[in-house]
């Protein structure tokens, strides 16, 4: 072989050379001081109730619209974020009623009158689901996206998200998911350098009745973007009494998790530190769901996140109605 040969063939394996045989990759979270990024934050928590022999259905659908900004950056890559909710909005399918719902629709007189604070009627869902609707909250989070500390005026998000726990309903804005909701506007990274096809694992307790352990794996990246892969089973939850304060309502004969799965991918910007769409969806059979402990609870939870613009934290405009034609003036000929 000739040595342009050589020179053509060394330069062709060279492109071919995966990323990995690179090295670990630092994952580092590159967002400045004043960079912000609005996302919706979509969650689809469905089930089917399978008790006494009958089998009846639920399903929540609700969005968030959130707006991030960093405040501050400190010498260590640490990170103080604004997080706006500035909508939320969405709709919930029980088995003889559709109750929709947005924080910033006008509000109806009637519903005012009708939620007296006793029992679960419309309004008191809607109130309930509407919790945190337009609060901010600020918090701290490490360059690696792991640590996060809620400051103190995150304290009025929980204290209204806590007449939800109170109404027996729960809640999905709690201490853990405010924490969560930070970690997963970054993006799902590792707590050190990887090379693509590490794995590591993390935990979070934000999906209701199951406590999660994910297995995260670098699936690919370049320069701008990194892409990791989820993977891992769920967990029934242990009955923790209370969190930071805040008084949450639990089932301490906890129901068993059965054939639970976690899968998902998430996608996140190497450049302004930011998530660019992520989803997951964690499905199981709860066992012993029921009053009693005899019933079950067919479980699929599917929560997504992607960049949107300002604009999504407005109501869409009505459509026009269509315009009623004209009766001729004359009569029969």
């Amino acid at each position: 072989m000739n040595r342009l040969a050589v020179v053509a063939l060394a330069a062709s394996l060279a492109l071919c050379t995966p990323v990995a045989t690179q090295g670990p990759l630092d994952l580092k979270i590159q967002a400045k001081k004043g960079a912000s990024v609005w996302l919706l934050d979509e969650f689809v928590d469905a089930k089917v109730f399978s008790m006494e022999g009958q089998e009846f259905e639920t399903v929540l659908k609700s969005t968030l619209v959130l707006h991030l900004t960093v405040e501050d950056v400190d010498d260590k890559g640490r990170l103080v974020v604004t997080t706006r909710i500035a909508r939320i909005h969405g709709d919930m399918s029980l088995p003889d009623a559709v109750i929709d719902f947005d924080s910033m629709a006008p509000a109806d007189d009637d519903e005012a009158d009708e939620d007296d604070g006793s029992g679960m009627t419309p309004a008191r869902i809607r109130k309930v689901l509407l919790a945190g609707a337009g609060k901010s909250f600020r918090a701290t989070i490490d360059d690696r996206g792991q640590g996060v500390e809620l400051l103190d005026d995150a304290k009025d998000v929980l204290q209204e998200a806590d007449l939800a726990a109170r109404s027996g309903m729960g809640t999905t804005l709690t201490a853990a998911s405010l924490r969560d909701l930070l970690r997963r506007a970054f993006g799902e990274r590792p707590g050190q350098p990887v090379a693509i096809g590490a794995t590591w694992r993390s935990a979070s307790n934000d999906a209701r009745e199951l406590r999660l352990t994910r297995e995260l794996k670098l699936a690919k990246a370049d320069a701008a973007t990194f892409e990791v892969a989820i993977a891992s089973n769920a967990e029934a939850a242990k009955a923790d009494g209370e969190e930071e304060g805040v008084a949450v309502v639990v089932n301490k004969n906890a129901p068993k998790a059965k054939d639970a799965a976690i899968r998902g991918v998430c996608r996140a910007s190497r450049t302004d530190g930011f998530v660019l769409a992520a989803e997951e969806t964690i499905t199981a059979t709860l066992e012993g769901a029921g009053p009693d402990g005899t019933g079950t609870v067919a479980l699929s939870l599917r929560r997504s996140l992607q960049r949107t613009t300002a604009a999504a934290a407005e109501p869409k405009a009505a459509a026009p109605k269509p315009a009623v034609p004209a009766s001729g003036g004359g009569g029969k000929r």
